[in-house]
């Protein structure tokens, strides 16, 4: 139970920051569904006219086969029918198009600082676990595999530290308050 507690307290007493570093790996993840979102909104608005062009050719169709001879109204609405399809599929590629060549406004938010460190902490980490598994599995066959596990454990106890270290180092390279409580101190005064 305790070494699992160690594994997860990775960056010592201060858990919160591995929740804020997941958190803002998180948020980097969204951008590029929002960016997709507002293409999707842009291109939709685009292709509204050739929809609506559609919809008001098919009732004006519709509005002709009720006033045909009833034995061609069955074929009149086959070829509204038709004609809808035909207008529908021009939308849909009209919309594939604009999705081709969309660029949402402007360029890409930069990457905040303690996102970039979250990142690079997630990968020590996850080294860190790789190369513990694989030290723990060495130990299998062993003469004292007891022993072998505790020298992974110690080794795994460094790593532990050189990340949280190497975390705290990167935070400390970022600008404004250590822990993201303050905001950056008002101009003029």
């Amino acid at each position: 139970m305790d070494s699992a507690l160690e594994a997860i307290m990775i960056f010592g007493k201060h858990p919160h920051r591995l929740l804020g570093a997941l958190a803002g790996v998180l948020a980097l993840a969204a951008v590029p569904r929002l960016r997709a979102e507002e293409c999707a909104v842009q291109c939709t608005i685009e292709s509204r006219p050739c929809v609506q062009a559609a919809r008001a050719a098919t009732q004006r169709c519709r509005q002709e086969c009720r006033t045909a001879d009833p034995a061609d109204r069955r074929a009149c609405s086959r070829r509204c029918v038709d004609t809808l399809l035909t207008t529908a599929r021009g939308c849909r590629q009209q919309r594939r198009a604009c999705f081709a060549v969309c660029s949402p406004s402007g360029p890409a938010p930069e990457r905040p600082c303690r996102a970039t460190c979250g990142e690079q902490s997630a990968t020590c980490a996850r080294t860190l676990a790789q190369e513990t598994q694989g030290c723990v599995r060495g130990c299998r066959g062993t003469p004292v595999p007891a022993a072998c596990v505790r020298t992974c454990v110690t080794a795994a106890g460094t790593g532990r530290a050189h990340c949280a270290a190497e975390f705290q180092a990167c935070l400390a390279r970022c600008p404004g308050s250590p822990d993201g409580a303050f905001l950056p101190p008002a101009h003029g005064g």
